[in-house]
This record gives C-alpha cells, structure tokens and sequence, in this order.
C-alpha cells in the first residue's frame, strides 16, 4: 500500500506541473499581445498628435530652368532665355542668356549678377551687370564665367535697380536656386 500513495503524489505534482506550464505557455503570450495592443492604441490615440506638431511642412525650393521668369512680381521681370556649360579640353564656360520683357515699366533699369554659388561651395564673385536704357535695344544679354573643371553653378545672386520717378531707385534682390543645366562638349576653347 505504500505504492499507492505515492503514485498519487506523484500524478498530482505531474498533474501541477502541466498546470503550470500550460498557463505559462499561454499566459506569457497573451500578456505581450495584449501590452502591444495596448501600446498600439496609446500611440495612436493620445501621441498622433504630438508627432504631427513635430514634422513641419518641408520648404519648397523653387528651382529655376530656361524660360522661367526672375523679378517675376516686380516692374523688372527678367525670363532666362538660355544656361549652358561649354566643356573643351582647356576650360569649362558658364553662359546665361537672359531676356527683358516688353513689361518692364522704365528704361533705366538695370540687372546685375552679384555672385555664383558652384556645386563645391566656393562662391564666384564677378559681379556682371546689364542696363536697360533707351540707348540699348538689346532684349537679351548673355553673361559667362569660366569654371573650374567639373564644377557646377547651383545659385546665383542677383539684384535688380528700377529707376522711380524724381531720381530714386528700387532695389531688389533674389536668390535663384538653378534647375538642369545643358553640358555641351565645345572643341574650340573660347
């Protein structure tokens, strides 16, 4: 009779053990589904909005290309009639063409190009600048720069001076931010 009781123990503690392990088989991954789910509701429910607050609206950078137009709301509007990068074996060429348009109020006035910003940073200050008065009968003018080899332009600064009535001036500026522009392999190094 011994036997018996202890087989009963023993059925017991196997019996508890199973118990255990059952629960503990199911209740663990019950429990992380259950917190995930709760996370899930959480963030969607009370942080949704924190995260919109967060992300501003990103900038649009306009990027200017061939038939755009510069001063566009002022009395100088200016239209890029062409950009081109002249490659030869000796140098690389910058050339933009710009043309007035038949809106520009007076015939004082005048559009410079400060500086061009190149794709490697440095900075081209050799200021070019156009004036439109009655002796010029000019509709476009082109500007050139001489680049250093596999460099790009990216930027330019610009200002504009439109003559007002009684001696003044208005004095405008932009930055113009460049879109493509055409490179053309050119054997002679103009």
């Amino acid at each position: 009779m011994t036997n018996q009781p202890e087989k009963s123990s023993d059925e017991e503690s196997n019996k508890t053990l199973v118990r255990v392990l059952v629960i503990v088989g199911i209740g663990i991954p019950v429990l992380v589904e259950l917190l995930t789910l709760f996370n899930l509701i959480n963030v969607q429910l009370f942080e949704d909005e924190k995260v919109v607050k967060q992300h501003a609206q990103p900038v649009e950078v306009q990027e200017y290309m061939i038939g755009d137009t510069l001063f566009a709301d002022t009395a100088v509007p200016i239209t890029i009639a062409d950009m081109l990068i002249k490659v030869s074996t000796q140098s690389w060429k910058f050339e933009l063409a710009l043309s007035r348009s038949r809106r520009i109020a007076s015939a004082g006035s005048s559009v410079a190009i400060d500086s061009l910003k190149l794709k490697s940073g440095e900075v081209l200050s050799d200021a070019q600048k156009w004036k439109m008065d009655k002796a010029s009968k000019a509709d476009t003018t082109t500007f050139n720069w001489l680049l250093p080899s596999g460099d790009m332009p990216t930027m330019l600064y610009m200002s504009a001076q439109q003559s007002l009535p009684k001696d003044s001036t208005n004095n405008l500026q932009q930055q113009v931010q460049l879109g493509k522009i055409p490179v053309r392999y050119s054997q002679d190094s103009d």
